[in-house]
């Protein structure tokens, strides 16, 4: 079931969104990783329990948890980076204990991520020279793993231990009936249907808890050390080699070749109905121009294989473009008595912009894709240049989303126009998704490595591409009826 707040549950204000959590947080919150922040620090619970079970590893903690109430109350979490700050006496005293509840070489493989020169207490106590680096780097990884997600099953073992240390050391004040649903915990299966109240409150509580020490809601505090937790993030990573999770698309399987053929006969049949009936009509000059535009956009995706492609996705934003704009200079026809004049000078107009910078610049501009020359006589093609004005602004002084509004595409333009843009503009979540590879290593933090092998591939563009063109077309056979045998040949395709 997705648990993710909807579009409406965020408040607009000033152009931005804000989420339903971050508004309840306010400005004094502070947003606490699980993963990241906490489970690093709560390690060796994971470990002791993945290695002795849920039942007999929750008995041995809850002895540990007691006996380190007993021996420093100052201790407000169970934080092994707080542990390993304590004074060298105390330390021992600990691990002593520790010795007499566990074997203390289930710990063993915490020693490659605190070293000797730092925690010399700590290793000489529980290093097992036996055990290879890999097999200590393992057994972190493999239980980082299990517990990386806050609301699994283990994740919620762990944090339930550290709510509980809470309890015991009386720093928490609960409830009774609170306190009767926690004692159950540990003798109910994940199955049982008291879980589905009992898990979310364990971990809001421990959360909050966290969230509030951040907030210096509850005076002394005991935050995890920055140095400690920079240092075990640093070791375990330089421990641990990179595994890449690349996704491959399945090659469009569709029958491209036929789809093309039949719209390549439809733009015959409107450019030589063009020429035939109306050749200095500027209307259909435009929307003819325009379509045809969308028609090669789509026509290099299918002949450049680009359906997988980061330039995939511009052909499909423009393609939309084109057909919102078809839409938008009919509406406004009435009202503009040169639109189809007004429409072309204004596209010229920002040709002329280009080509008089290229004029006031002194850079060697004769390697450019940008053919300056054949520029000016397509801008002095109509008219001399010097009656051409410049307009930087929107044509009609609105934007696409605005125009998308106006002719009842909003959510074309917000479902894919404005995914696509992120591409053209190249924004983080278009290069997260195209140009970074995911690792699958919790060593790493699950990071991301730049695709330098161009290895990962996109969903293909193919369909939404036929989707927006059948609106075209059907926007094209509402203004020039084009024969149904040459339109059903591209539906049936």
């Amino acid at each position: 079931m997705n648990t993710h707040s909807q579009l409406r549950d965020h408040e607009f204000k000033k152009g931005k969104f804000f989420s339903p959590f971050n508004k309840a947080l306010g400005e004094k919150g502070k947003l606490q990783s699980w993963f990241h922040e906490r489970l690093p620090e709560y390690m060796w619970i994971a470990i002791i329990l993945e290695t002795y079970g849920r039942k007999d590893g929750f008995n041995k903690m809850f002895q540990i948890l007691k006996t380190l109430v007993e021996l420093n109350p100052a201790v407000r979490r169970p934080s092994w980076f707080s542990i390993l700050k304590l004074p060298e006496d105390e330390q021992l005293k600990f691990y002593g204990k520790l010795e007499t509840t566990i074997d203390k070489h289930i710990l063993s493989p915490l020693t490659i991520v605190h070293q000797h020169h730092e925690f010399p207490v700590f290793v000489d106590f529980f290093c097992n020279n036996s055990q290879t680096p890999k097999e200590r780097t393992d057994i972190i990884t493999n239980t980082m793993l299990k517990a990386a997600h806050h609301q699994s099953d283990f994740a919620t073992d762990i944090r339930y231990i550290a709510l509980m240390h809470q309890v015991f050391s009386g720093s928490l004040k609960l409830p009774k009936e609170v306190v009767e649903e926690l004692i159950k915990y540990p003798e109910l299966e994940h199955t049982a249907e008291e879980m589905h109240t009992i898990r979310p409150m364990i971990r809001s509580s421990e959360m909050s808890l966290k969230m509030m020490e951040s907030m210096n809601l509850q005076g002394d505090t005991d935050d995890t050390p920055d140095e400690i937790m920079c240092s075990f993030w640093d070791v375990l990573s330089r421990c641990v080699e990179c595994e890449l999770f690349i996704i491959k698309r399945e090659v469009e399987k569709s029958n491209t070749d036929m789809y093309v053929a039949h719209l390549q006969e439809i733009f015959r049949y409107l450019s030589e109905l063009f020429t035939a009936t109306k050749p200095l009509d500027a209307k259909m000059l435009v929307l003819l121009g325009i379509a045809t535009y969308a028609y090669k956009r789509m026509h290099e995706v299918y002949a450049h294989d680009l359906y997988n492609s980061v330039c995939g996705r511009g052909a499909v934003r423009s393609i939309i473009e084109c057909y919102i704009m078809l839409k938008y200079l009919l509406l406004i026809e009435n009202d503009h008595k040169n639109i189809w004049e007004e429409y072309q000078y204004y596209g010229i107009g920002l040709t002329k912009l280009v080509v008089s910078r290229s004029r006031d610049s002194s850079s060697d501009l004769s390697n450019s894709h940008v053919d300056y020359r054949y520029l000016e006589l397509l801008v002095n093609h109509y008219m001399d240049e010097e009656f051409i004005n410049m307009d930087t602004s929107y044509f009609d002084k609105k934007n696409i989303r605005e125009k998308a509004i106006a002719v009842d595409e909003k959510e074309l333009f917000g479902l894919y126009y404005d995914y696509d843009s992120h591409f053209e503009h190249g924004l983080w979540g278009a290069i997260r998704e195209s140009a970074l590879v995911s690792c699958k290593s919790p060593a790493h933090q699950f990071h991301c490595v730049p695709d330098a092998l161009a290895a990962q591939s996109l969903p293909s563009v193919w369909h939404d591409c036929k989707f927006v063109m059948g609106k075209i077309l059907a926007f094209l056979d509402e203004q020039y009826f084009i024969p149904n045998k040459l339109l059903s040949k591209v539906q049936n395709a």
